[in-house]
């Protein structure tokens, strides 16, 4: 018979006691095949065997309906009496060799690792599969071992990264984080999924939570594997989808949730407007989830950070990715400070940030490079500002866009050179934090390809600053900064493709 052919992207492990009152499990996962779970494990610690072959029989009647295999966790003559697809056993479990003399070649086994040494060992011993973890603190069961989180996910498959084995992720996932797992553990060698529990077991929609969970990995997995079609590539094309883009947010006018700093507040929401957008200027801790939830992007900026901004931005920021509002995060002054360093460094480690914008300093800092800051602001250009963004793309899983008198943009794929602007940008206060601004309109309307919403920010900024500064009624920055918002607010699809001056660097 050989193998069963394995989806391994939206893996359920149950648990009883996680179950809403009144629910029984046979129904959660009823409802759960239904909303896309491609793998179920049956786990039951607590149970007699009498009631798990009960329990196990009824699943598995399931489980063979949908087209989706069943494994059993550790009870290897469940899974024989059964004959079910296979078993996942742990580290203290029967050994892969015994278990595989019992169930034959022809059965799944899937092992728990914790460790690199551990995936080399279940590699070595034959598994036919691994589940790494933990990558997120749980309370779904008792973590015996230290949090291996998204950078020691990545070392791990990046070490073994010569096999061909699937390894999913387990640990403290649900829809605020699943995406982030996916893509920050990406390198040579990506996870094949997510295992789940509480984020499917413990709903009373699991239907709905599988659908929007398959959803989210669906995208991800999508993003890893997808390159881009060579005319994307050009400028060009670029071009063209900056100003589809343009248009939709001129016809749509998304909310566009700023938790941003004191000095230019008001400028950012005059800018948004001029744009086409609906700007909201939420900062309480009490109802950032619920305004970023409703908008259309959320602009992060770390200009007035403190401990408590800090948490709140955290906690838009998670609600922002449960409901796949993209987030434009500028990391203001990230090496000027130590302060400014962490906070900047662990929001790339609490949260998917779907576009980072910064000037060459900050950006310097987030790939781990050294470069001398005045306050918030870079000294001096860097030669090599194209390789930086490109890196911290590719790293990150993000847009990195990096302004500067040549401005550059990336997702790690394809890297942009924007040559737009005019000096007088740089000599008004928050001119940067503004263009945040921009990119998070274009963002809202963007369909998910978020380099062209970076691309677009400099390109609408760049011409603006250009036909403003040409103005005969500018005099200086007062007057410089009045008709900057003026010409973003006539900006319009003919003067963008007239103006707008690009180049593919790599």
């Amino acid at each position: 018979m050989g193998k069963p052919t394995v989806d391994y992207s939206l893996y359920l492990v149950t648990d009883r006691g996680l179950l809403p009152e009144g629910v029984s499990l046979v129904d959660n996962v009823r409802e759960a095949l239904k909303g896309g779970v491609t793998l179920v494990q049956l786990r039951e610690k607590n149970a007699e065997t009498k009631e798990f072959l009960e329990v196990g029989r009824e699943i598995h009647q399931l489980t063979k309906q949908a087209g989706v295999p069943l494994l059993i966790n550790d009870r290897i003559d469940i899974a024989l009496a059964l004959d079910c697809e296979g078993v996942h056993i742990g580290q203290d479990d029967m050994p892969i060799e015994l278990a595989r003399q019992f169930l034959g070649p022809d059965k799944i086994i899937g092992v728990t690792a914790s460790c690199l040494e551990e995936c080399q060992d279940a590699i070595k011993r034959g598994a036919d599969y691994i589940g790494l973890g933990t990558i997120f603190p749980t309370q779904t069961k008792e973590i015996k071992r230290d949090i291996l989180g998204i950078e020691g996910a990545r070392h791990v498959l990046e070490v073994i990264s010569d096999s061909d084995i699937p390894v999913v992720c387990i640990g403290g996932l649900d829809e605020s984080n699943i995406e982030r797992a996916l893509l920050k553990t990406s390198g040579k060698k990506s996870l094949a999924g997510v295992a789940l529990v509480s984020a499917i077991i413990a709903s009373k929609e699991p239907k709905n939570a599988a659908e929007r969970l398959a959803q989210k990995v669906r995208g991800a997995l999508k993003c890893i594997l997808e390159k881009p079609a060579p005319s994307a590539q050009q400028p060009h094309d670029m071009i063209e989808k900056v100003i589809e883009t343009f248009t939709r947010l001129r016809e749509a006018h998304p909310l566009i949730h700023h938790i941003t700093n004191y000095v230019v507040i008001n400028d950012n929401a005059n800018v948004t407007l001029a744009m086409g957008g609906s700007p909201i200027m939420a900062d309480a801790q009490e109802e950032v989830a619920q305004v970023a939830e409703m908008s259309g992007a959320l602009v992060i900026n770390a200009g007035s950070i403190s401990p408590k901004q800090g948490e709140t931005m955290v906690i838009a920021g998670k609600s922002a990715n449960l409901h796949n509002v993209p987030i434009v995060f500028d990391p203001v002054g990230a090496g000027a400070t130590t302060l400014r360093r962490e906070f900047c460094g662990g929001m790339l480690k609490k949260l998917h940030l779907n576009i980072v914008k910064g000037n060459s300093g900050e950006m310097a800092t987030l790939v781990g490079r050294q470069i001398k800051m005045r306050g918030v602001d870079s000294l001096g250009a860097l030669s090599d500002a194209a390789e930086i963004v490109a890196e911290l793309a590719e790293r990150e899983r993000i847009v990195a866009a990096m302004s500067g008198a040549i401005d550059f943009a990336s997702d790690g794929k394809r890297t942009y050179a924007i040559e737009n602007g005019h000096p007088l940008l740089e000599a008004i206060t928050g001119s940067g934090c503004c263009l945040t601004s921009v990119i998070a309109c274009l963002a809202a309307v963007s369909k998910d390809d978020y380099l062209v919403a970076a691309v677009g920010g400099f390109l609408c900024m760049g011409i603006a600053g250009e036909i403003a500064a040409a103005r005969a009624d500018v005099k200086g920055p007062g007057t410089f900064r009045a008709a900057l918002i003026d010409e973003l607010f006539n900006l319009t699809p003919e003067t963008i493709r007239k103006e707008a001056k690009i180049k593919l660097v790599a």
